[in-house]
């Protein structure tokens, strides 16, 4: 997953031609009992709904109904892992591949003349700083789990090792490359973590490591500061040039999108209709509005 779009999707689709066929009615039934499970199904039900009134063609209606499919292969995976003891070893798995990732985006900084390992963009050897950022954020909290795990234990060189491990995900996130949305969802993700381990005590630990951290990175980090500090220069030009910067098209697409939810706030305009409305939306504009 952290290394190809492609092949994530390619071993899914046989994954699916493997799984399918050997369902029991019996597996059904497990899966009507697990409430966790309806969910996507009744995302995946309301994408079809929504297909009936949606102002497009057939071609468009379709496309907006497949990433909604995608959500039919999660009930499989938990009746698969409800039944299988190798959870773990896909967790640690991922953990590892992404492992190897960080290494790649990581060692360049220590060494400089290997910086031809990022190819176009720096800390980022494959794929994009967005889905690399996100995956990292997932590992830094599955390592900080297992560190805790593994010191309940008694396993301490363990527990030492995953804690480092979660560290170095963060570093790379704070220091070399992210999205800006890991930098929102890093500090809500520590609060949930502290809570959900230690209730009320982890809220105010999390808060205090929290602060301690962020306050440490945003005076170590230049990158932080500068990918911060320009949300708000593009948001001025934005606003005074109608310039095309990423957090001004962001106010863009958020803009239009609550005009086009009042404009149909109970049924909306059905699946498949996004890229249309905003394709109305923007004839006669230019810049950013475009």
């Amino acid at each position: 997953l952290p290394w190809s779009t492609s092949a994530t999707g390619i071993l899914a689709a046989v994954y699916l031609l493997v799984a399918l066929p050997v369902l029991r009615a019996d597996n059904l039934a497990t899966l009507r009992a697990m409430p966790a499970a309806w969910l996507p199904i009744a995302l995946v039900g309301l994408g079809l709904l929504g297909m009936l009134w949606a102002d497009v063609s057939l071609h468009e209606r379709i496309g907006g109904l497949n990433p909604f499919a995608k959500l039919l292969v999660v009930p499989l995976l938990m009746l698969h892992f409800q039944q299988s003891e190798r959870g773990r070893a896909v967790l640690l798995a991922f953990i590892g591949s992404c492992t190897v990732l960080l290494a790649a985006s990581l060692v360049p900084v220590v060494v400089p003349p290997l910086r031809w390992m990022w190819g176009e963009v720096s800390g980022v050897p494959v794929k994009d700083y967005i889905s690399q950022s996100g995956e990292f954020l997932i590992c830094a909290f599955a390592a900080l789990y297992l560190a805790v795990d593994f010191f309940k234990a008694e396993r301490h060189l363990a527990a030492l090792v995953a804690l480092v491990l979660a560290v170095l995900f963060v570093v790379d996130i704070l220091y070399v490359r992210s999205g800006r949305t890991a930098f929102v969802t890093l500090p809500v993700l520590l609060i949930l973590f502290g809570i959900w381990l230690f209730g009320w005590k982890g809220l105010i630990g999390a808060l205090l490591i929290g602060t301690v951290v962020g306050a440490l990175a945003w005076v170590s980090s230049p990158y932080l500061r500068e990918r911060t500090m320009s949300v708000f220069v593009e948001i001025h030009l934005y606003q005074t040039e109608n310039a095309v910067r990423s957090s001004g098209e962001r106010l863009e697409f958020w803009k239009k999108s609550m005009r086009f939810i009042a404009e149909a706030p109970v049924i909306g305009h059905g699946t498949g209709s996004i890229a249309s409305l905003f394709r109305g939306a923007v004839v006669g504009a230019s810049g950013a509005s475009a």
